[in-house]
């Protein structure tokens, strides 16, 4: 039998005809989150979330009692809402329910509180700073801020740790941004949620004045939002701002500009926000700050922190991922991880030793390990003497992740370097993520478990500050200089 040319044309019509019905019928049908939910779509919710982090979560799967936490609460919020509640209220007590299974680096959204606390917080010592937008006191006489809506600053404290993991709940920048979310502390605690919140402030001494603000109804927010801009770019106050660093490129014209900043007697770099997977900026900053830092000595030879010749390469992190039936083996390529097997003998070597220093090792439920290699260029030869490099400072944060948080963790250890800021939170990984179906809530999950190649767990393990100090938003070079010389 044949077709003309007319007929194979209807053909073609008539298929693409069926499939816009197709999708025409799945739009129709998608319906966006429900508002408010029925006991029996709650229930359905967790179940759901339960499922997924016992299937993905590596974090559950190393530490068993904290899923067991995070199971029994759970539990209780089945028990404590059988006539149901709002779509908000369940993710305020799902980012708790989380909270328990302590991992650092989940997230949540949206986060919708009703209404925000209308100022900035900062503060010194065990004491509060009540500030405006611009930093200022909103109050000059009475600058610390003593209680919220009646009840002790303490309270509320302690309230906003309840919605962050244990190992991170004395961290004062992950308390304010649950502090801010007034209307959520106000449901944890059990007060009114009202249009005006009743501010205390005190000199710390005699004087105490109370401040009512009215308070306006806010957009959700994303639980830990991160702030992914694609700029390297060295701004007018003297610090050289790095937030893609897979934008980085070892022969551009803004490496050639950071070669000519390094040589200054103070070269300072903006981490907070890094993200990316690139190890270019890594392998760059190592040649001149850390190419004398032995990290291999245990091996039994002496090569120099990821830096043996330019063609070769050297093992300096290992990976695995949760096991799961949907998760392909190349589950890792795109952070440039390689599977065992296909690594060359020297850096199955270095895996194999790298492996062997890990503790709490369950290998059923992971997959095989993966290595992450490094290419470092050796210093040239060169007759005559070169300049050395200035003091290197580093400001992390805890935004700063995968390969910021590597550059973190190295330069930990590097000579004529400073890192000031904030603890990262060892943000390193993969996360698998899961939108509920009902409330169209959004979950991710670590998947993975990162170490070093001496062992050291990275995956949910910040890197302390040589100097600890909350910095704001826009800092300055002579704040920075004047920081280090403390």
């Amino acid at each position: 039998m044949k077709f003309g040319h007319q007929t194979i044309i209807n053909g073609f019509g008539l298929i693409m005809l069926i499939s816009c019905i197709q999708l025409t019928i799945i739009a129709i049908k998608s319906e966006p989150p429900k508002q408010q939910l029925s006991y029996s779509e709650v229930r359905h919710e967790l179940q759901t979330l339960r499922q997924h982090v016992t299937q993905f979560s590596a974090v559950a799967a190393q530490n068993p009692a904290q899923f067991d936490a995070f199971s029994r609460q759970l539990e209780l919020i089945d028990t404590q809402h059988r006539n149901g509640m709002s779509t908000k209220i369940l993710a305020s007590q799902i980012a708790k329910a989380l909270a328990y299974l302590d991992d650092a680096s989940a997230t949540i959204s949206p986060i919708s509180s009703r209404f925000t606390l209308p100022i900035n917080l900062r503060t010194i010592d065990s004491d509060w700073l009540a500030l405006d937008e611009q930093g200022n006191p909103i109050d000059t006489d009475a600058a610390f801020l003593t209680h919220i809506d009646g009840l002790p600053i303490s309270r509320w404290v302690t309230a906003s740790q309840q919605f962050l993991p244990p190992s991170l709940r004395e961290r004062t920048s992950l308390q304010i941004q649950w502090l801010k979310r007034l209307s959520v502390l106000r449901a944890e605690i059990g007060i009114e949620d009202k249009p005006q919140v009743r501010l205390t402030l005190s000199d710390k001494g005699e004087l105490t004045t109370q401040v009512i603000l009215s308070l306006t109804p806010e957009t959700p927010m994303i639980l830990q939002a991160r702030r992914e801009q694609d700029n390297f770019e060295n701004s007018p106050l003297g610090i050289i701002n790095v937030n893609n660093l897979n934008a980085f490129e070892p022969n551009s014209p803004l490496a050639n500009n950071l070669r000519r900043a390094i040589l200054s007697p103070i070269t300072i770099l903006d981490l907070r926000y890094g993200y990316g997977d690139s190890d270019n900026l890594l392998s760059f900053l190592n040649h001149y700050y850390g190419y004398q830092y032995k990290a291999y000595q245990p091996y039994g030879h002496q090569t120099d922190l990821l830096s043996p010749d330019w063609q070769t390469s050297s093992i300096y992190a290992v990976a695995r991922y949760k096991r799961h039936a949907n998760i392909r083996a190349d589950y890792l390529q795109s952070m440039h991880y390689t599977p065992y097997d296909q690594l060359s003998n020297q850096a199955q070597l270095e895996l194999q030793q790298a492996t062997n220093l890990v503790t709490n090792r369950d290998d059923k439920l992971f997959s095989q390990w993966h290595g992450k290699r490094l290419a470092i260029a050796p210093a040239p030869a060169m007759i005559l003497p070169q300049p050395t490099p200035g003091k290197l400072v580093l400001i992390i944060g805890p935004q700063c992740k995968h390969a910021c948080q590597w550059i973190a963790h190295f330069a930990k250890g590097w000579p004529n370097t400073v890192l000031i800021g904030e603890a990262t939170l060892g943000n390193v990984d993969k996360h698998q993520g899961i939108k509920l179906p009902v409330s169209g809530i959004n979950v991710r999950v670590t998947s993975t478990q990162v170490f070093d190649a001496m062992g050291q767990q990275l995956s949910g393990v910040g890197t302390q500050p040589d100097i600890e100090q909350p910095l704001e938003e826009t800092v300055y070079w002579k704040g920075i200089a004047e920081l280090i010389q403390m």
